[in-house]
């Protein structure tokens, strides 16, 4: 059996801040540390983390291009010459192709869209699009969340006379793409402040930017409807904002900087959205409750947009979001909905069968795991290296069946794969090291993806393997301890200060906040199919409830070798009662969190990790 126990090295960072800070804040010292473990040092910084507003975005005119593009959109906007949006399947190209088409629908430009497919065409814009581009009369394509690697389409797209611009959010290659403007703040030359954006913030600063520039909005620090604005009947900057928050969630960007600010704008707005698409997904994924959290947008509605286009078309996604017809968006968001449905069954068969093959054929000595599943459809085979990769805490690659054509129009057997890494490990520079055994891949340090000729498969494996950087030491999970506090010690403050943190995501976790020496009263399993454990603390005389939600044998398993089987049997025993003296203890790794009930409330700690 592979042990997929992976112990978590905890450091600690820092816990102890003046008094001074703690009142310039006015949270409790508590909270004043873990803002301190942030970079949040002073008042200034508190202000900046904390308190949103329009002026926390920059002007989109810092873009490179930026108005040289806007000026080229408003003549053939007046004009009502062809546009043809072109994005990309997953939520942030859906999320910006619906920014610009509603964007400039809005303002009565002629414009379309089309997306690749992923299993037909790959990522970002192609020859076939280009020639459906030329073949409808198209004058101008804006791409988005695609487009800054794709010289050679976009050359056809040129050379046939269509105006291009580029907005784009990724790493660019050393030769640029030929066309009229490339906006992307990862360029050399391009100084706007905030490089993480994704890609649907990179559209909505161009709407917002043509907007002020044809009179419709007023300054960037205020982005109203002017008169002008309102009679035209342009898009109010909250609707398009809302997108762009949506996107930047799921695009897992750093929720820094100008990213916070977006995304802490934008979840009020989503609260409240007159999107009918928008509301019509909520009611699919059976998000009841009027919240929505960032949690929500990723790990909930995100994914029934992803959905679209990993089994579908990423076009259904978008017409979902610019329908203005009740029956039909609820149509389009409960298909959308089952998609996601049937991509979450697809995903845990994949995994499973992908565990049950390692068992036979991966060496855990091995620091890269491959693995190769017939049969499994080519989406959702990064979900499953992800899901691999957090389990085990490797770099993973899962292959699967394809096939390609020769000069001859012969199939050749052929293998693609998706890869999901760990800090540490760059994946495209890894792959680099391969490239001869592989017929194409792509990607950056975190994520990538392949093919490979089935005949050259095992030895890329042995190539991955021999060539790794990795050494034991990175093999083993790394957290930080923000802060060392007492199950007994929580309190309804503290819990609500912690709303300050959010939005959580990239580069802004969530707190890690530990206690240690805590005597362990009682076990009981709670859920359904009691899957999961309810812990009885003690802590200081004050007892607390514990929940942990993962798996509930990780928990016995690592009981059993400190105190045995036979304890473990007393701790579920619900009439067996320990002394004082008997009762084992724990460390563990939780978020404070309250129950009410029946108008009493009580702390808890919602356990993460656990150890004995």
């Amino acid at each position: 059996m592979i042990d997929n126990d992976i112990q978590i090295k905890y450091t600690i960072k820092g816990q102890n801040v003046s008094k001074q800070l703690v009142d310039e804040f006015g949270v409790s010292r508590e909270m004043t540390v873990i803002l301190a473990n942030r970079g949040i040092d002073t008042l200034e910084k508190f202000k900046e983390y904390t308190q949103f507003s329009v002026q926390s975005l920059h002007a989109p005119e810092l873009l490179l291009n930026m108005d040289k593009a806007c000026s080229m959109l408003m003549r053939k906007v007046a004009a009502k010459r062809r546009i043809r949006i072109i994005g990309d399947y997953d939520v942030d190209g859906i999320m910006s192709t619906t920014i610009l088409v509603k964007g400039l629908r809005s303002i009565g430009a002629n414009v379309s869209y089309g997306i690749p497919d992923r299993v037909i065409d790959g990522y970002g814009i192609n020859e076939r699009l280009v020639d459906k581009a030329i073949e409808d009369g198209i004058e101008v394509i804006i791409t988005c969340d695609n487009g800054i690697s794709a010289v050679e389409p976009l050359k056809k797209a040129t050379d046939a006379g269509i105006l291009v611009v580029v907005t784009d959010h990724h790493e660019p290659p050393e030769i640029l793409p030929e066309v009229y403007a490339i906006i992307d703040q990862k360029q050399q030359e391009d100084t706007y402040p905030c490089k993480h954006i994704c890609g649907a913030t990179v559209a909505f600063k161009l709407i917002v930017r043509l907007y002020q520039m044809m009179g419709y909005y007023e300054d960037n620090n205020s982005l109203k409807l002017t008169e002008k604005g309102t009679a035209t009947g342009a898009a109010d900057y909250e609707d398009l904002l809302q997108f762009a928050g949506f996107a930047t969630v799921c695009d897992v960007v750093p929720l820094l900087d100008e990213n916070r600010a977006i995304v802490s704008m934008a979840l009020p707005i989503l609260r409240r959205t007159a999107n009918l698409g928008l509301m019509a997904i909520k009611n699919a994924a059976k998000l009841n409750s009027p919240y929505v959290s960032a949690y929500h947008l990723g790990f909930v509605l995100g994914p029934c947009f992803n959905a679209c286009g990993r089994l579908a078309s990423a076009e259904t996604g978008v017409e979902l979001l610019l329908d203005d017809n009740n029956e039909k968006c609820a149509e389009l968001a409960e298909y959308a909905a089952g998609l996601n449905e049937e991509r979450k069954k697809q995903t845990i068969d994949g995994t499973e069968l992908a565990v049950s093959k390692m068992e036979e054929e991966w060496n855990p000595e091995n620091p890269v795991l491959t693995v190769y599943l017939e049969n499994v459809h080519e989406s959702v085979i990064g979900i499953i290296a992800g899901k691999l990769k957090e389990r085990f805490f490797r770099p993973t690659f899962v292959f699967t069946d394809t096939v390609a054509k020769n000069e001859n129009g012969q199939e050749i057997p052929m293998l693609k794969a998706s890869g999901r890494s760990i800090k540490g490990y760059n994946m495209f520079e890894e792959l680099n090291k391969c490239k001869e055994v592989l017929e194409k891949f792509g990607g950056h340090e975190l994520a990538a993806g392949l093919s490979v000729k089935k005949e050259n498969y095992k030895r890329l494996v042995e190539l991955l393997n021999a060539n790794s950087p990795l050494t034991k030491d990175d093999l083993i999970p790394k957290k930080s301890i923000d802060l060392f506090l007492p199950v007994s010690e929580i309190s309804e403050r503290f819990i609500n200060e912690l709303e300050m943190i959010e939005p959580t995501g990239q580069s802004n976790p969530k707190p890690v906040i530990a206690d240690r020496e805590i005597a362990v009263v009682r076990f009981q399993l709670i859920g359904k199919i009691k899957k999961y454990i309810k812990l009885v603390l003690k802590k200081n005389g004050k007892v607390i409830e514990g929940l942990y939600f993962g798996e509930k044998e990780k928990v016995e398993n690592r009981f059993i070798k400190v105190y045995g089987g036979e304890m473990l049997g007393k701790m579920y025993d619900r009439y067996y009662e320990l002394n004082e003296a008997e009762l084992p203890h724990a460390t563990i790794v939780y978020k404070p969190g309250m129950n009410e009930y029946n108008g009493i409330k009580s702390m808890q700690a919602i356990i993460d990790d656990i150890w004995f």
